[in-house]
């Protein structure tokens, strides 16, 4: 997973959500529950110098998922040719 975002206080992934919180520096933590950063330098300060870096690694994440997505469904594919033959011969 790449380095936690301001944007995944907003998400519907616990995990991610909960690496933001965990990334939050402020003391009364309230960036959580409010989905933004109040502190001010919990992501940016961090996150410019590798902003375009950052972006890559996310292209190269959301394609490797989409790869062993379709991976998976040619194995389904497969097998069910498998037992379609099987069936086929009995």
């Amino acid at each position: 997973m790449t380095r936690p975002r301001e944007s995944w206080l907003r998400s519907e992934d616990d995990v991610k959500w909960a690496a933001a919180v965990a990334r939050c520096e402020h003391p009364a933590t309230y960036c959580g529950s409010d989905g933004f950063c109040h502190y001010g330098t919990c992501f940016a300060a961090r996150d410019a110098p590798d902003l375009a870096l950052e972006q890559r690694v996310q292209r190269l994440e959301d394609q490797v998922r989409l790869l062993r997505r379709a991976l998976a469904q040619e194995r389904a594919f497969r097998r069910a040719a498998q037992v379609a033959a099987r069936e086929g011969r009995a």
